[in-house]
């Protein structure tokens, strides 16, 4: 018999040193899994399945897509949590995306964070969920 992981995180980004450090991080922990998609079609699917507990957003990806994406996860699952991630300060991020948290993307350390920050989420993740980022890892 095959149990379920209590986590299941999915992470969408064309970066593989990212999906890389996020996904040596997660596997430290053995109640998690990640998936890594470079394709906001791939990530669409998985999120409609109901496959995922958790969504980390790449914010380097097609602007216009990850819009897209953001808007349909929040149709369709409005109460998943989303993290985004950014090479760039949280500041410059659009103000129209919601989300439950921010990570900085910043070499494997991050990748720990970001795991700890998606446990968080899914043990205690707000009701509703459009509130904006409560956590951050920077």
């Amino acid at each position: 018999m095959t149990v379920t992981p209590a986590v299941r995180l999915l992470v969408v980004t064309a970066d593989s040193l990212f999906g890389d450090y996020t996904t040596a991080a997660v596997d430290r922990y053995p109640d998690m899994t990640v998936d890594c998609v470079a394709t906001l079609s791939r990530a669409r699917s998985q999120i409609t399945d109901n496959a995922v507990d958790c969504v980390v957003l790449d914010t380097d990806l097609s602007h216009h897509g990850t819009r897209g994406l953001h808007r349909a996860i929040r149709a369709e699952r409005p109460a998943l949590p989303v993290v985004l991630a950014s090479d760039r300060p949280r500041s410059q991020l659009p103000d129209s995306v919601s989300y439950h948290a921010f990570v900085h993307k910043e070499g494997p350390a991050m990748g720990a964070s970001l795991a700890d920050v998606v446990r968080v989420l899914t043990t205690a993740s707000p009701i509703g969920g459009h509130d904006t980022a409560s956590a951050t890892a920077e």
